[in-house]
């Protein structure tokens, strides 16, 4: 008969006394890593199935007494990391326990739920609340600070720029500005554009020797305002009739 040696023993094969078997016999009847052994090594776990020990539970089971079961007991109910525990630290999804909520899940009152309740509808990281310390934005989202392009009315961040500083600088450098740099205009948004990109009619004020005259044409001036759409009709019709 052919004898072929082998690191470790083929699958359905377990290895005793320097030879591969179909089972283990009674005086070493624990497996552990394909070798039958007389019993569990310290600090491993013995699993359901029948004399097999474990470094880790299977997928499936659940660490309880150094032994691997497929269901928690009701004396330690609790899921917290593979491991059946009698409490839980942490927080609550059903009988699953989680030291910080999964992905999309929300803190409240010790459970993790889906979305928080209209008694504490703002979420500051991860938790419920009812308040937030700061600011928040459109979707209850606890901040420290209003995000650029908006500020804060009261503890909500609203997009647009204050009363303050109304004016937003061009794409490259869209921060809030009490007003537009010389050579710019502002246009009825209150965006701060250079003439050049203006491809309509120019009507607002300009400076000189420091006072502030109206005009219909500012080549290269410094633009303060543009009136609101509902008197931007009326001034089309003057500028038309100016040019006739």
């Amino acid at each position: 008969m052919k004898k072929t040696c082998y690191k470790q023993c083929p699958s359905g094969l377990v290895g005793y006394q320097k030879k591969c078997h179909l089972q283990c016999p009674f005086k070493a009847r624990y497996k552990y890593k394909w070798e039958c052994i007389p019993q569990c090594p310290k600090n491993t776990l013995l699993g359901f199935i029948k004399y097999t020990c474990f470094d880790t539970c299977p997928q499936g089971e659940f660490k309880y007494l150094q032994k691997c079961v497929e269901l928690c007991p009701k004396d330690a109910p609790y899921d917290f990391n593979g491991e059946c525990v009698k409490y839980c630290a942490g927080y609550l999804d059903g009988f699953s326990c989680y030291k910080q909520c999964p992905d999309k899940m929300f803190a409240f009152t010790g459970k993790c739920i889906p979305k928080c309740p209209e008694e504490a509808p703002f979420v500051n990281i991860k938790n419920c609340v009812r308040t937030c310390p700061y600011v928040h934005d459109s979707q209850l989202n606890c901040m420290k600070d209003c995000p650029e392009q908006t500020y804060p009315h009261g503890k909500q961040c609203k997009a647009g720029c204050p009363p303050d500083r109304p004016f937003s600088g061009p794409f490259f450098d869209p921060k809030c500005v009490e007003k537009c740099d010389n050579y710019e205009l502002a246009t009825e948004n209150n965006k701060c554009i250079s003439r050049s990109s203006c491809s309509t009619f120019i009507y607002g004020m300009r400076t000189k020797n420091g006072k502030l005259i109206k005009n219909r044409e500012s080549s290269g001036r410094r633009m303060l305002a543009l009136p609101k759409r509902s008197t931007y009709l009326k001034l089309l019709k003057r500028e038309l009739k100016y040019q006739q």
